[in-house]
């Protein structure tokens, strides 16, 4: 497989895999590889984990080695840095090897959705929610569709650079010039814990006394940042809405102190990555394969996210 060409494989190989986890800091890291390993285990996949530790050029140089030890027939990854890795990716692919990438593009790629987010070379692309420009343009549709009237936000947004960081900015942007009375008042860079949502979140309402939404990127943040609001007295007075969907947000947003989330599916997305290498080594695909939602059947058939909302809540169950 090189460039734009289909990747030529014989099925029957043994299936040496390398996942590029993202990190094991998080929930959703945590989830999504403990599922990559239970996957391979039930598919009898020989499979090894490589932790970035969420370090982009560790990611780069564990795939470096990966490909220069010539051990790997097939990976699959969470880009922490997609620019970086393009070039080593591509090397890969153009050794014949079976590359999926997850969760966000590479190369430029970042924001895309369905087959504009699959270098060409690579076998697929599984993921979409939290970094595609489509979840978030959705998300933002939903946010001004629930404030029709003028309205103050803040946002609590992540490390720039990262994929879901840019589409999150950008479709954010996007709304407020479309509806200029959508006040964007502030945006806070966190670190994607719990206590930098919390110290944000306070110092938010500390500066911005008349906030009435409060956007976060990511479950993790949202976390501290409920608390935030609770402490100040304004529980369900400011609406909280955020993409991933973790068990505490989904448990929030069925009381009503979070309005609403999109949830992410990182057990499902890997699952759904090393399944496909599967299918490929038992010769039952033979061309590219594109799954958004990170590979769950909510959401809708391009790529539109699924949204848990109160009405919803008590009938979802969160992966992570």
């Amino acid at each position: 497989m090189g460039g734009s060409q289909p990747l030529t494989w014989t099925p029957g190989q043994p299936l040496k895999v390398a996942f590029f986890a993202y990190g094991s800091s998080t929930a959703w890291e945590v989830a999504m590889t403990k599922s990559a390993k239970e996957t391979a285990a039930h598919l009898g996949i020989d499979m090894t984990v490589f932790d970035s530790n969420e370090n982009a050029q560790t990611q780069f140089n564990q795939m470096q080695t990966a490909l220069t030890s010539g051990k790997y027939n097939a990976w699959t990854f969470a880009p922490v840095d997609g620019s970086l890795i393009c070039s080593v990716v591509q090397q890969a692919a153009t050794k014949g090897i079976a590359v999926i990438n997850q969760q966000a593009g590479v190369c430029g790629k970042d924001g895309e959705s369905g087959d504009a987010a699959r270098v060409p070379g690579l076998l697929s692309f599984v993921g979409g929610i939290g970094a595609s420009a489509s979840t978030w343009k959705a998300f933002t549709d939903y946010v001004s569709k629930d404030n029709p009237d003028p309205t103050t936000a803040v946002v609590l947004s992540g490390t720039a650079g990262v994929a879901q960081t840019i589409s999150s900015s950008d479709a954010i942007k996007a709304l407020h010039t479309a509806r200029p009375d959508f006040d964007v008042l502030g945006t806070y860079a966190t670190d994607y814990s719990s206590q930098s949502g919390y110290n944000l979140t306070q110092q938010a309402l500390q500066q911005h006394p008349n906030v009435k939404v409060i956007i976060s990127i990511y479950s993790g943040i949202t976390t501290g940042a409920r608390q935030a609001v609770k402490e100040a007295g304004l529980a369900g007075k400011v609406k909280i809405y955020d993409v991933g969907g973790d068990t505490e947000a989904v448990a929030a947003v069925r009381t009503g102190l979070q309005t609403m989330t999109v949830p992410q599916f990182p057990a499902t997305q890997v699952r759904t990555a090393l399944e496909t290498l599967d299918k490929l080594n038992k010769g039952q695909i033979d061309g590219p394969v594109i799954k958004m939602n990170d590979g769950s059947t909510l959401g809708g058939p391009n790529g539109e996210p699924f949204f848990v909302t109160k009405s919803s809540a008590a009938n979802f169950t969160a992966e992570y």
